[in-house]
């Protein structure tokens, strides 16, 4: 079944304060955005570039949008690309940490789940709907909003896109379970993957991939890595530790980026 496309006209709203566009570079690194203040909406924004062996944290950078707490990593232009929840708006992030805003007419207002594929395609969801939009910012401008629907809630606070099958990943929060969603169809189902092993309530904030197809969450302060074995995930084992910044927020990292190895 062809998905329902909900809107093809897209608006730039505003530029941020540079349109150098600065480039990230794809490595191992992962950056986590999170928010301090009164609420995910309004608080000041941060993304944290960090270790992923270690959780040793690289550099942290203060950005200008309030509430940016859904990112993912988008290969054809190397910017990070999300929704901020105070300025309800599709954003763009450059190395410089400058944001671009887009004024998109969107169906709800409030993005907490997010990813970007390697066909740049953005994922936004949100973990009490069961629903997830699709934004094409394969060409730096997004165009063409469309809905996927699904039975249950999402029930997580972050996604993933595999760059081996292109399908939505992301755990469970209240049976610990990894899921999958197929992007390709407008209404679909969830479908369970692999047991984690770590209980009824993982509350993921964080996770994404590797070149490997290997799916990396946090349940905590702990990450964890799903062994993709060419079709599905093999294992799920303990990988390292990451600091408190991912009780909160989002996770993106490049998914053309090596596997890591401890």
């Amino acid at each position: 079944m062809p998905i329902k496309l909900l809107l093809v006209l897209t608006f730039l709203y505003t530029s941020s304060f540079s349109s150098n566009n600065a480039k990230f570079t794809c490595s191992s690194e992962a950056y986590i955005s999170y928010v301090l203040g009164n609420s995910n909406s309004s608080g000041t924004s941060y993304i944290d570039k960090k270790s992923l062996l270690n959780g040793a944290v690289i550099e942290t950078k203060t950005v200008s949008g309030q509430g940016v707490n859904t990112i993912g990593y988008n290969v054809k232009d190397d910017n990070l690309w999300g929704y901020s929840l105070g300025e309800k708006k599709i954003i763009r992030i450059d190395a410089d940490y400058d944001i671009t805003y887009y004024n998109l007419s969107l169906p709800h207002k409030n993005y907490n789940a997010g990813d970007v594929s390697v066909d740049g395609i953005l994922y936004l969801g949100n973990n009490s709907r069961d629903e997830i939009i699709k934004i094409d910012v394969s060409n730096g401008t997004p165009t063409k909003i469309e809905k996927i629907s699904f039975s249950g809630k999402l029930n997580s606070a972050d996604i993933a896109i595999s760059p081996k099958d292109k399908k939505i990943y992301f755990v469970d929060r209240d049976n610990g379970w990894i899921k999958k969603i197929d992007p390709s169809v407008s209404s679909t189902s969830k479908q369970n993957v692999i047991d984690t092993g770590l209980g009824n309530y993982v509350a993921t904030y964080i996770c994404f991939f590797d070149v490997d197809g290997n799916f990396y969450f946090n349940k905590d302060t702990l990450l964890y890595k799903a062994i993709w074995n060419g079709s599905t995930f093999s294992s799920v084992d303990y990988f390292s530790t990451i600091n408190s910044s991912a009780g909160r927020g989002d996770g993106a990292r490049c998914p053309n980026a090596e596997a890591l190895v401890v």
